[in-house]
């Protein structure tokens, strides 16, 4: 997937972006950089976070009618959510952070850096279940409810779907991505209302890891919209909404 965006270097130079957009492809693993017509390089942080762009690349699977694809990256929109809170519970603890003069980047997240990501790599990183029962057990503890989950029908259809090369019926991806939402829904509006100071916090940090230092950042429009919320409350209201700003804003 190839996002677009605009210059800024053309800003600063002529005082408005270049009416060209910039093709971007879009990875989560490394700076995003792109070249305008007039020769300017640039660096790109996308302020959003996984869960909201992979909940959107299943909306556009689901859109474009491949509704496997659209299973699999909902469900992985779900785990990244999961990750999230369990980011945001630490960064409750964090010390606060002290920051370099000169650049502005952090020097210190004591708890997520010096705790949250070895224990992340070691032990949780590549374990579903692990990250499940993680969420789960801080959900309970700091909310004191239980929180919304996939129920075992849901899960084992998932699996079907990943594992076993099931290709399911529009519907049933629908349904998929509804209940998906609903619990999207419910760990946003917490970390939101509730741990905005400790968001604010990993936000920072996703930022610095995504290379905004000497960059843009860039915030896109998502159906989850993790800082804003979404007007919309249905699964098929957002998937209109997405219909019409992906037209200017991804590219295959």
């Amino acid at each position: 997937m190839k996002l677009m965006t605009t210059c800024m270097l053309c800003f600063r130079e002529n005082g408005e972006p270049s009416p060209l957009a910039i093709e971007v492809e879009y990875t989560n693993d490394e700076r995003l950089t792109g070249r305008c017509p007039f020769n300017h390089e640039g660096a790109i942080a996308v302020q959003n976070f996984d869960c909201e762009i992979l909940f959107d690349m299943g909306g556009m699977a689901l859109l474009d009618g491949f509704t496997r694809e659209a299973v699999t990256a909902f469900a992985a929109a779900l785990e990244r959510a999961y990750e999230l809170y369990i980011r945001v519970i630490f960064a409750l603890s964090n010390d606060p952070p002290k920051f370099n003069a000169e650049t502005g980047q952090p020097t210190s997240f004591h708890t997520l850096d010096t705790i949250f990501e070895p224990l992340w790599k070691q032990q949780l990183g590549n374990m579903s279940e692990r990250q499940l029962g993680a969420f789960s057990v801080l959900f309970a503890l700091n909310e004191r409810a239980e929180p919304l989950l996939l129920s075992s029908d849901l899960v084992g259809f998932r699996n079907k779907c990943a594992h076993k090369g099931v290709i399911p019926s529009r519907a049933k991806a629908l349904e998929y991505g509804r209940e998906v939402m609903k619990i999207i829904d419910q760990i946003r509006t917490i970390t939101v209302h509730k741990y905005r100071p400790a968001l604010d916090r990993v936000t920072h940090a996703h930022l610095v890891q995504r290379g905004a230092a000497g960059g843009s950042t860039m915030h896109i429009p998502s159906m989850i919209n993790w800082i804003a919320g979404s007007s919309s409350t249905t699964l098929e209201d957002r998937l209109t909404a997405l219909e019409k700003y992906r037209q200017w804003l991804w590219r295959v």
